[in-house]
């Protein structure tokens, strides 16, 4: 899937699978840079940014709900809490 203008990254579009868990998307980050989910209550991308930094945003009903810069140790805390639900 492509990720078109994600914040701290120059290049204009970044390809990266869609995922159905918080494991998945932490292990997709490894040999990707960007990793995307969505489930009934919002969808969320994470991503490596140029500076090597770990990003990701929340987003239901076309709004930003909640959007994250760290580490991965910190990305994971917060992926538990946004993740969105598979049903």
């Amino acid at each position: 899937m492509a990720y078109i203008g994600l914040e701290g990254v120059k290049a204009k579009e970044l390809n990266g699978p869609m995922v159905n868990s918080m494991t998945a998307m932490l292990n997709a980050l490894v040999g990707n840079f960007v990793a995307g989910s969505a489930g009934d209550k919002g969808s969320i991308c994470a991503w490596l940014d140029d500076e090597g930094n770990y990003r990701a945003s929340f987003c239901q009903w076309m709004s930003e709900k909640s959007a994250f810069i760290g580490t991965k140790s910190e990305l994971k805390k917060w992926l538990k809490e946004w993740f969105p639900q598979q049903y």
